[in-house]
């Protein structure tokens, strides 16, 4: 097994990046002491969106052959039930095909769900599909997202995935004598599938063979499979939770909105609206493990080159790229700080433990801290085979950025067979 390991400790000044649902900054405690968090969650969705920085993950599936997934609770009305009626379907038998398809993702004990009632949204509710920290969880079994409306849930699906059941719908449909709720029978058991035409055989073989095909962020972040229609597919690269390295530092800030035509000379004081939210600041240390030997499980048939690009695009944009919100009130964007790749075939650890007794709030006392606490590590468990340090890259003279030619030597090892751990 071979692993690479991303180390990253940066500062973010005063902003309020992750929030929870009470509006205040995310929190964890750790040693006994709580910190500012930044969710795992949010770490993904800032890179599958790759806010700030040029070369998104789309363009590198597209520059890998391959796409992102498709990541929507209304996959079935929005895309399936256009793409029947294109086929020649009528609305109703279009919307019955795509209700039975998205039923599949479902126990097939409930109704699908135009079948469902669907129960009133609250002004919560509303507020919270807004919300600034969006977070989907794809690689736990508890973690599938559902909606408001009964039966509907946030599926990761690839376009493949899309495409083949609805070649499937389209298929069974136009033998005329099988109906919607046949659908769940003829995927999930063989044995029904004998008697039916060619034209239905094949529409179910092409559906098994794309059943992992879930987009490149499907393939390397994982996803929970409910249902029958596809298969569960583990995450390759874990993702933790960004803690301070020391005691949450916040304060409660204060603002007002001024209106501009009231008649200060007239007497007339005040703001039009006035409030107050939390605002932070801290060190933080970042821990993100790349399993290989995943990626290239799920991702079947790639050269090692390909997922060497894919292990230098995640290097250089995990060293990158920050949770942010409130841009325009708080700019927070930051940069790298320092960032510590390791390349091993031994045990992965993440060094959080550097940290369980807080240090100065500083990048410069926090990485002491990691490369004192690593090394200790490393005479437990034995040392990587490569590690990599950006700041021993910095050179002003340099023609390419020090994180770029960080990722570059972390893939160029990808390349080639790592040894064992001493």
């Amino acid at each position: 097994m071979t692993y690479v390991i991303v180390h990253r400790i940066f500062s973010l000044s005063v902003s309020l990046p992750v929030r929870g649902a009470d509006g205040l900054a995310k929190r964890a405690l750790y040693g006994g002491v709580e910190r500012q968090r930044l969710s795992s969650q949010s770490v993904k969705a800032h890179l599958r969106e790759t806010t700030g920085i040029p070369g998104s993950m789309a363009d590198l599936a597209s520059a890998l052959g391959t796409e992102m997934s498709v990541r929507s609770a209304i996959i079935g009305s929005n895309l399936i039930t256009p793409e029947l009626k294109k086929q020649g379907l009528k609305d109703e038998e279009a919307a019955k095909w795509a209700d039975a398809v998205m039923a599949l993702f479902q126990s097939g004990k409930k109704k699908p769900a135009s079948e469902a009632t669907a129960p009133t949204k609250s002004k919560k509710a509303k507020v919270d599909t807004k919300s600034e920290d969006e977070e989907i969880k794809e690689d736990e079994p508890d973690d599938t997202a559902t909606t408001g409306d009964a039966g509907r849930q946030i599926l990761t699906l690839g376009k493949q995935e899309i495409a083949a059941l609805t070649a499937v719908a389209v298929a069974l449909h136009n033998e005329k004598k099988i109906s919607p709720s046949e659908m769940r029978d003829l995927l999930g058991k063989a044995t029904k599938r004998k008697g039916h035409s060619k034209k239905v055989q094949d529409a179910l073989a092409a559906l098994d063979a794309v059943r992992k095909h879930a987009g490149l962020d499907g393939a390397l972040f994982g996803r929970m499979a409910t249902g029958i229609a596809v298969s569960r597919i583990d995450s390759a690269v874990h993702v933790g939770h960004a803690l301070t390295t020391h005691a949450i530092q916040s304060s409660i800030d204060f603002f007002s909105a001024q209106d501009q035509l009231l008649d200060r000379d007239a007497g007339e004081t005040g703001g039009a609206h006035i409030g107050s939210r939390e605002l932070a600041s801290g060190v933080f240390y970042l821990p993100v493990v790349i399993d290989i030997e995943q990626v290239r499980k799920n991702c079947a048939g790639w050269t090692n080159d390909q997922i060497a690009k894919v292990v230098g695009w995640l290097v250089k944009s995990i060293g990158t790229i920050t949770p942010a919100a409130m841009l325009g009130s708080t700019a927070p964007f930051t940069d790298p700080g320092e960032v510590v790749v390791e390349i091993t075939n031994g045990q992965p650890v993440n060094a959080m433990g550097a940290f369980e007794r807080p240090v100065a709030p500083t990048v410069e006392a926090s990485v002491a801290a990691f490369n004192q606490h690593i090394e200790r590590i490393w005479a437990m468990i034995g040392h990587p085979t490569k590690v990599a340090r950006l700041s021993e890259f910095i050179d002003p003279k340099a023609p390419t950025p020090a994180v770029q030619r960080l990722a570059d030597a972390v893939a160029n090892t990808i390349r080639t067979p790592v040894s064992a751990p001493r």
